[in-house]
């Protein structure tokens, strides 16, 4: 709910938005987001990128990543992708605000079958097999940057947010309102 500034002043916010560079297998800025358990994105990923639908990570409710792991392209336009993504975004959060609910957290298991489902598409590929070295590679030797299908494909996929796949959170209490 806040940054902090070079200064040590605190900033209450309602979204942080992060410019990451073209390090996509280890961004700087996982080692700076922190999820509730104190964990950093960085250390959740112990150098394998891993995001659920390559836009939310198990552990870190309500965080969002666009153009996450596994969801680059090497075959189209990376904006239809993240098009796809935003929309099922804002269809996640309008489910949360017309549920009550005040946080969503990707289900570690529908996590775990994503990245199951991935790196079978990415098996014996030319990315993955045949010692081909890349950046789409990370320091564990996996494919975290690739989408192994369609871009089609990819949009089926997020067309319709499926609350299933999600851990829901009841609000604890009203929150303070921001000044503008």
């Amino acid at each position: 709910d806040s940054i902090i500034d070079g200064d040590g002043v605190e900033h209450r916010v309602d979204t942080i938005i992060f410019g990451t560079g073209f390090q996509v297998t280890d961004p700087p800025i996982s080692h700076r987001v922190t999820g509730p358990d104190g964990v950093t994105l960085a250390e959740r990923w112990n150098g394998s990128p891993r995001a659920h639908l390559g836009l939310a990570v198990s552990g870190f409710p309500n965080f969002f990543l666009l153009l996450g792991p596994n969801t680059g392209l090497g075959h189209n336009s990376v904006l239809l992708m993240i098009e796809a993504q935003v929309n099922y975004v804002m269809q996640a959060l309008r489910h949360l605000r017309s549920n009550g609910r005040a946080a969503l957290d990707p289900d570690p298991g529908a996590q775990a079958r994503f990245i199951e489902e991935i790196d079978r598409g990415t098996a014996g590929s030319v990315w993955t097999a045949g010692g081909c070295v890349s950046w789409y590679l990370d320091s564990t030797g996996r494919n975290s940057t690739l989408w192994p299908g369609s871009v089609r494909a990819y949009q089926r996929r997020l067309a319709r947010f499926d609350p299933t796949d999600y851990r829901l959170t009841v609000p604890t209490a009203e929150p303070e309102p921001v000044a503008a």
